[in-house]
């Protein structure tokens, strides 16, 4: 702060969000865009205790096909 003063840190920010955002848009175009067959539906899990996964499991593996990992 002594040697570049106050803007130095809005400058800063401004280059590591450049830098996000350059970077999440060289992600998204990389590969294309699951198809709809490929895509499934969002199910969210706490991972707080072993017993939800195999909850989760009992849950989804009669109508998707999903593998949990663990």
């Amino acid at each position: 702060m002594q040697y570049f003063g106050p803007p130095a840190f809005f400058a800063t920010m401004s280059i590591v969000h450049g830098s996000l955002i350059v970077h999440a848009l060289a992600r998204m175009r990389a590969r294309p865009a699951a198809s709809a067959s490929q895509r499934a539906r969002f199910t969210i899990l706490l991972r707080t205790l072993p017993a939800i996964f195999r909850l989760a499991r009992r849950r989804l593996t009669g109508s998707h096909n999903v593998q949990l990992r663990q």
